[in-house]
């Protein structure tokens, strides 16, 4: 009996023995800051799916699945061959439009410098279409008379007949000059118009 009571008295400073080491422990240890408390346990993560706007061959991995990650935090790399191969074909196409946006505006900068010069050369061409039907009435008109003086001129044998058949020549010749006048000017009108029209289309 005294061995047990031996034995219990061991086992009793042995506990206590190792609970004030354990306490001694206990309050070594650093104080946690302040909004920290320590304990033991499991913590479960929010599942989030991540997709892209654009699908592709993954280059580079910058995350693993349990990673702490932040908003905006970069997780991977895709291979962008073909999305800079798109841009460059976007680019190249922007390009062409900016072309044919300027070459527009030169042709646009070249027709208001030459639709005013068309436009004065026609009204120049119409003039003298004018001017040249006027001449040819007063040469038709002279033919006229002259033609009209020699007929009569011949009924008195004043002059041949071929002289007056010659006057008849001459007065034909000259309708015809006339005619051919008012033709050249109608189509000096036409062509005037449609050089005004340069302006609808610019």
């Amino acid at each position: 009996m005294e061995r047990q009571k031996a034995i219990i008295i061991l086992l009793v400073i042995v506990l206590a023995g190792t609970t004030v080491i354990a306490w001694w422990l206990w309050g070594r240890q650093e104080p946690l800051p302040d909004g920290l408390i320590l304990t033991n346990g499991r913590i479960e993560g929010d599942h989030y799916t991540v997709a892209g706007k654009v699908s592709g061959r993954i280059v580079q991995l910058l995350a693993r699945e349990g990673d702490s990650v932040k908003k905006g935090q970069i997780l991977l790399t895709l291979d962008d061959v073909q999305i800079r191969a798109r841009v460059d074909q976007a680019r190249a196409a922007v390009n062409t439009v900016e072309a044919q946006v300027q070459a527009g505006r030169t042709e646009l900068a070249t027709l208001r410098k030459t639709v005013p010069l068309q436009i004065d050369n026609t009204r120049s061409g119409v003039i003298h279409a004018k001017a040249v039907m006027a001449a040819a009435n007063v040469s038709k008109e002279q033919a006229a008379r002259d033609a009209g003086r020699y007929r009569k001129l011949v009924k008195t044998h004043a002059v041949s007949r071929e002289t007056s058949e010659h006057a008849d020549l001459q007065l034909k010749v000259a309708r015809e000059d006339f005619a051919m006048a008012q033709a050249t000017l109608i189509q000096a009108n036409k062509q005037l118009a449609e050089v005004e029209l340069g302006w609808e289309r610019i």
